[in-house]
């Protein structure tokens, strides 16, 4: 069963999100925060990150260079979620290679992004 880590400030979304990636049989973690996120994330090494940009104490650019700095949780595909397209796309944060989602999406977006995200992480591993 694949570990999912979703990292999102509001607890409706995150439970939303969640209940709908366990009808999957995705192992779900959840954390209201960047501190908390990038806590879980080296406890458990999860197979993938599903990460609000705008999180309380460490965002999720910094979360992401965290993410990246440490060898357990380097290669740990991430999926970025935002409400507000111009501010994801103005100035370095263009250059980020990881998807984004713009919040409202269908979970249909979701899960095939996450898809997306498991054969290119199963591609590069070879």
């Amino acid at each position: 069963m694949k570990k999912i880590l979703l990292i999102d400030a509001h607890d409706d979304f995150r439970d939303e999100m969640s209940d709908l990636l366990e009808d999957r049989n995705f192992l779900v973690f959840q954390a209201d925060c960047g501190a908390k996120g990038l806590s879980i994330a080296k406890q458990i090494v999860p197979d993938l990150i599903v990460s609000e940009i705008n999180i309380p104490k460490i965002d999720g650019y910094k979360l992401l260079e965290h993410l990246r700095q440490e060898p357990s949780t380097a290669q740990i595909p991430l999926i970025f979620l935002s409400t507000d397209f111009d501010a994801f796309t103005s100035g370095s944060t263009a250059k980020r290679a990881e998807p984004v989602l713009i919040k409202p999406f269908s979970a249909s977006k979701l899960l095939s992004t996450i898809d997306s995200q498991f054969q290119t992480s199963e591609v590069l591993q070879y």
